[in-house]
């Protein structure tokens, strides 16, 4: 009788906790990203046939390091670097914006300047920027 007691003191705590992580309001850490409109993950834009890669960051930040492909636009040097994007562009293309991390808004800013000024359609912000892409590249 004592050791259901012990199973019974120790197993309902587990029980309850479980179920309070599994209908508690605020998202499960196991479930996946909430990504905004227009955001996309790096495992999918991955997954994208014809996918180009701009880096948001500020130029001495994009020169000390980024993804090999990516071409360097950032609010600095909007008009002097958006050519060489436009020079790689063709219709059909995904332009995947990013910047550091989540807490970097340049990206989306970046991003709306592309579709606003510009007039690109298929312009996406990386969730999580730079720091999810080196996790994805295993960095």
């Amino acid at each position: 009788m004592m050791n259901f007691r012990c199973i019974g003191f120790f197993l309902i705590p587990l029980v309850l906790g479980l179920l309070s992580m599994a209908y508690h309001p605020k998202e499960a850490r196991w479930s996946p990203p909430p990504l905004a409109p227009g955001e996309i993950t790096y495992r999918d834009a991955a997954a994208l046939e014809s996918t180009i890669w701009v880096d948001a960051r500020k130029d001495e930040v994009f020169e000390k390091g980024s993804y090999p492909e990516a071409i360097n636009l950032n609010h600095d040097n909007f008009e002097n670097q958006l050519p060489e994007l436009l020079g790689f562009w063709q219709p059909g293309d995904v332009v995947v914006v990013f910047c550091d991390s989540l807490s970097c808004d340049e990206s989306h800013l970046i991003a709306d300047r592309l579709r606003g000024e510009v007039g690109l359609e298929d312009v996406l912000v990386l969730y999580g920027g730079w720091s999810s892409m080196k996790k994805g590249l295993g960095r």
